[in-house]
């Protein structure tokens, strides 16, 4: 009986932290160039990555970092900071951040300025979604 006791209470436990979901998965395509006078830093790359989870690269002396965040009806935001990556004891890293729509029937084009620097790139946002049961995973 104890058992069973134990039982039922472990269940309940788990229920709730069964019931949180995760953040939706997306595939990013996406390409950003940061240029600063004579110097151009670029990345590329093709990523799932979960829904509000940053994207991160170190170009140059910039940290750059791209989070999409899913919205409703295949619409999406991507926050997109750029900030001089910190050296030394004490250094803060202080980002300057913009935001764009996007929608994910077509690429995303953004240009803007940012700690003196001129960020230009393009994302590709699709959701990623799961096979239904019994069925294969598309490549």
């Amino acid at each position: 009986m104890k058992s069973l006791a134990l039982a039922l209470l472990v269940s309940a436990l788990a229920s709730p932290l069964d019931a949180v979901e995760a953040p939706a998965p997306v595939r990013t395509h996406y390409e950003v160039t940061i240029q600063q006078g004579r110097s151009t830093w670029t990345v590329g790359s093709a990523a799932n990555v979960s829904s509000g989870v940053p994207i991160k690269h170190d170009l140059g002396p910039y940290r750059l970092s791209l989070v999409p965040r899913l919205g409703p009806a295949g619409h999406y935001t991507l926050a997109v900071s750029v900030g001089l990556i910190p050296h030394g004891p004490g250094a803060v890293f202080a980002p300057e951040s913009r935001t764009f729509d996007g929608n994910m029937e077509f690429p995303l084009e953004f240009t803007t300025t940012m700690v003196g620097t001129t960020v230009k790139g393009a994302i590709m946002v699709a959701q990623v979604r799961k096979p239904a049961a019994g069925l294969p995973a598309r490549p």
